[in-house]
């Protein structure tokens, strides 16, 4: 649990270094148009017959809300009823500064890795490419999203194998449920939410949430993070804060589609960072053996990511940053004192200076 609490804060309180002019920054642009697919919708997928899936047809539900600052925008879905059986998962789409273009995080059921794509608008047309590897193979996907009458849009995805032409794979339609078209406010899991209006609908019910018993091996060692949080800072004296100070937020952590992914926000209520939040998803990766923060915030856009690992009974993670030239560097130590209370140790410094403590946190645990 303090490993998500710690790296969020942590992550939230370099973006605010007085160098750093993100919370000046507009939206981009492109990123700003996707408002066209916020609020909840109704869907549908058509399955053309291929090599990937035989052809039928899948109902479920798509909602999409703004994220943190407005620099993100997440999506929750969930169909069953197709050739894929129940799928369920997780979409974060920012703009990414390095690329000039969007990227979009996929967190689903059925993999333990977020699956990311590039895209950007062509014309009308909001397009995704990227590569996947299904049953041993390398298989290039792309999809073009577009707004149409009444309130709905159409997403048709194709796949390509080595060399070959992309080939059809499905088309989804998806019409608005809620006659205001009002975003959601807060981020839900996609199995996590009882949608008895689309059960009304369609006849289908959503998945069961998923619960700690459900995630996977590798994620069950930070089965302590899921429930609510309250938390205390203390900060030191530094360059991220030169007053230093006191504050204070709160914290909470959901297990993700499948159990693939533990799905975390935080809000800072009070103290130097008062007013900041976040949205981050950890995953955990078997080759490395590993876990992976994906990091989106209220005060920059841009999905900004740390690894971490066990040193024993503490939690370590780290991330590295380049800011006008300087390297940034974030060491985060958790140490869980009890089932439900943890301290976390936040160290940075500047390209080749040593780590120091920039601030301590102690979380205890409401649910």
């Amino acid at each position: 649990m303090n490993r998500g609490l710690l790296s969020l804060i942590l992550l939230s309180s370099f973006l605010l270094l007085p160098q750093q002019q993100s919370q000046q920054q507009p939206i981009p642009t492109p990123l700003d148009r996707l408002k066209i697919f916020l609020g909840t919708f109704d869907v549908t997928q058509h399955y053309e017959k291929s090599s990937l899936f035989p052809a039928g047809e899948a109902h479920g539900l798509y909602r999409a809300h703004s994220g943190p600052g407005n620099f993100s925008y997440i999506a929750d879905y969930w169909a069953s009823g197709g050739p894929e059986g129940n799928i369920s998962g997780q979409q974060v789409i920012t703009w990414d500064a390095e690329s000039a273009g969007l990227k979009r995080y996929t967190f689903g059921n059925k993999f333990t890795q977020a699956f990311i794509t590039s895209g950007d608008w062509q014309g009308d047309a909001l397009v995704f490419n990227g590569e996947f590897d299904f049953q041993g193979a390398k298989i290039h996907f792309n999809d073009t999203s577009t707004s149409g009458p009444g309130d709905t849009f159409t997403m048709k995805e194709s796949f390509a194998t080595g060399d070959a032409p992309l080939a059809a794979m499905l088309t989804m339609t998806a019409k608005r449920a809620s006659p205001s078209g009002t975003a959601t406010t807060s981020p839900a899991a996609a199995e996590g939410t009882p949608h008895a209006d689309i059960a009304q609908r369609s006849g289908l019910q959503p998945p069961p949430a998923p619960t700690v018993k459900d995630l996977s091996p590798g994620m069950q060692r930070m089965a302590f993070l899921v429930g609510t949080w309250h938390y205390q800072q203390k900060f030191q004296k530094s360059g991220m804060t030169p007053d230093g100070g006191i504050g204070e937020g709160n914290y909470t952590a959901v297990v993700g589609p499948g159990g693939q992914s533990i799905l975390t926000d935080f809000s800072e209520s009070s103290g130097p960072m008062a007013g900041t939040s976040a949205h981050e998803i950890f995953t955990w990766d078997d080759k490395q053996s590993n876990y992976t923060g994906y990091s989106f915030v209220s005060n920059a856009p841009g999905c900004f990511t740390r690894s971490g690992a066990w040193q024993k009974d503490q939690l370590v993670f780290t991330r590295e940053m380049t800011i006008q030239g300087q390297k940034f560097h974030m060491r985060f130590v958790y140490s869980l004192l009890a089932p439900d209370t943890i301290t976390i140790e936040t160290f940075t410094s500047l390209n080749d200076a040593p780590l120091t403590l920039s601030f301590s946190t102690s979380a205890k645990k409401q649910q």
